[in-house]
């Protein structure tokens, strides 16, 4: 796939807007209703790889089970009909990239670093529930996943 394509006959690609080893990230408009969508998909190069298609495909249906506020929801998702490729389509958001922002600001004070562990870490105890604890010796931090879909509780030590 390359901008320009029409993915599924409903995502015209507009931009690369990420990629890593496998996969490209697409943004995309929606021809149906003009909204902005994010679609990534697996890099041309390996459509034939079993291995990754698979993992690509697990990822698809992982991401398609969860419904929790910290977790971006699945619109979309299939092959495409023309190439075979196949695509997950989610909500385009718009901000800062976590990572940008870390380079920038070196560092964060305690409080927005909580601000911001805080929710991460609910939306890991929702895609891994049952997660066990970390313990590498005596005095050391201990990850017990929470209940809470808030993730208030996520972190204690």
């Amino acid at each position: 796939m390359r901008v320009g394509d029409v993915v599924a006959g409903r995502y015209r690609l507009e931009a690369v807007i990420g990629s890593g080893s496998h996969g490209v990230v697409y943004r995309a408009e929606c021809v149906d209703d003009g909204s902005l969508v994010a679609v990534k998909t697996l890099r041309p190069g390996l459509l034939r790889e079993r291995v990754v298609r698979e993992r690509f495909e697990r990822e698809v249906t992982a991401a398609s089970h969860i419904r929790h506020p910290n977790v971006i929801a699945t619109l979309d998702a299939g092959a495409d009909p023309e190439s075979g490729a196949p695509y997950l389509v989610q909500p385009l958001l718009r901000g800062v990239d976590l990572k940008v922002a870390l380079l920038r600001e070196k560092r964060f004070a305690p409080r927005v670093a909580v601000d911001l562990v805080v929710p991460v870490m609910a939306g890991l105890i929702a895609l891994h529930p049952g997660a066990g604890r970390a313990d590498d010796g005596a005095g050391s931090a201990v990850w017990r996943p929470a209940r809470s879909t808030r993730g208030d509780e996520a972190l204690r030590s």
